[in-house]
């Protein structure tokens, strides 16, 4: 019998516990605050048990993904000199402590009421334990990235004269191809506003993916009521051609890029050829607004 997924909108708060397995996989990680988060995130969440029962919380060679993906976003970010961040989704990600603790002016992470109330209690009790004030910094909002104007509140804490840096990873897998559409011209609204450029991860595509994490999809398909393969790009071509299509110039950086930084792979004990699988089809993309949709920046 065919698996049937939901559609309607409230299907995005099933999407936030994915954060979960991301977050142990950074733990195999030395990203600042991962084990701080995880911690916390056991001590608070009941339903952590479900997803260790379901098997959604194992030590599998994705992390290396994990890690690798977060630190190219990261080391671009520097690279491009940004100071206002703008995270999309944010889940529990360390990334807004972990920036604004150091050369960020402004970092705004948002996400659904649900996870960002989490997250803002998580990162309230990490911060108090490591004696670290962020206050003007760093900014948890409410903010639904495929609602038109889901984005105000969160851009309202930017200064006018200083271009924005917009990332989202991991969520475009989860959405369709008109809901990654919508993120996108948020985004596009945020970037006309403010100059700057886009991050993104998600780029993957189906020939990208290992055979080993067939399964794995298959079981957060069921957890977020929604098939993720069906969200996938066919092709990398065709994930170039989707966002140029909607007013974007796309660099892309392989994740390889940035494997001599990984310390997962050491502590996974995994061999080159399991990492090179999981570092060498995957992509960040690099975007930013063509010179047509640009108002002077």
């Amino acid at each position: 019998m065919k698996e049937r997924f939901e559609s309607s909108e409230n299907i995005y708060n099933k999407i936030s516990p994915t954060a979960w397995s991301v977050a142990y996989g950074r733990t195999f990680t030395d990203i600042p605050f991962s084990n701080e988060i995880y911690s916390e995130l056991k001590n608070d969440n009941p339903a952590f048990l479900r997803l260790e029962k379901d098997g959604m919380l194992s030590a599998r060679p994705v992390a290396v993904q994990f890690e690798a993906r977060y630190k190219l976003i990261n080391k671009l970010t520097k690279l491009n000199g940004q100071r206002q961040i703008l995270e999309l989704a944010s889940g529990l990600s360390p990334r807004g402590m972990e920036l604004s603790s150091q050369d960020c002016d402004v970092f705004v992470e948002t996400d659904l009421p649900e996870m960002i109330d989490l997250k803002n209690d998580i990162v309230r009790k990490v911060l108090h334990h490591k004696n670290i004030a962020l206050d003007g910094r760093l900014f948890i909002e409410h903010g639904n990235a495929i609602e038109p104007g889901g984005l105000a509140q969160a851009a309202s804490h930017f200064k006018p004269n200083e271009h924005v840096c917009v990332i989202t990873e991991g969520l475009l897998r989860y959405l369709d191809f008109d809901e990654k559409t919508k993120v996108a011209k948020n985004v596009i609204s945020v970037l006309n506003k403010y100059g700057g450029y886009w991050l993104t991860s998600d780029t993957q595509t189906l020939a990208d993916v290992p055979e080993s994490h067939k399964t794995d999809n298959a079981k957060f398909s069921k957890l977020v009521g929604r098939e993720i393969s069906k969200n996938y790009f066919e092709t990398p071509k065709h994930a170039e051609d989707f966002f140029e299509n909607l007013g974007f110039t796309v660099k892309p950086y392989s994740f390889s890029e940035i494997e001599d930084c990984l310390v997962s792979p050491m502590r996974l004990g995994l061999d080159k050829k399991t990492v090179n699988e999981e570092l060498s089809k995957r992509r960040v993309f690099l975007m930013r607004l063509k010179e047509s949709n640009e108002n002077n920046h």
